[in-house]
């Protein structure tokens, strides 16, 4: 995965069953503190707002996890009576199978360190 608006990239194992794209990427802990106000599914795309503990969720995601994807969301929070957004655009595309010592939901950070698997509790 690339961020287009972060100099962070990392690879990660996917295990469909598992994944939870939203809550894994972009707001930990959304499936708790978040409330889904719209969504919509055309195709391949999907979109949602959602409201969130002090902030609103809008997001995009287009594309097959077992192929390509991507995924843009914008976060908007009030800071000094001003709303702020912040824009998260993710680009990912299947490499194959995993790499030997990289568990499902595990991510390898540019640097090779590796954050353990996301999928520990599920």
């Amino acid at each position: 995965m690339t961020p287009a608006t972060s100099p962070f990239s990392w690879e990660i194992c996917v295990d469909h069953a598992r994944d939870r794209l939203i809550d894994d990427d972009l707001w930990s802990g959304f499936e708790q503190e978040c409330k889904i106000e719209s969504q919509s599914r055309q195709g391949d795309s999907y979109q949602f707002a959602s409201s969130c503990p002090d902030a609103r969720l809008a997001g995009t995601f287009k594309g097959d996890l077992a192929k390509a994807y991507t995924l843009s969301a914008d976060t908007t929070v009030q800071v000094n009576g001003k709303s702020e957004v912040q824009r998260t655009e993710l680009a990912a595309v299947f490499q194959g199978a995993c790499p030997a010592g990289l568990a499902p939901g595990a991510k390898k950070m540019r640097g090779g360190m590796v954050m353990k698997s996301l999928y520990t509790d599920r």
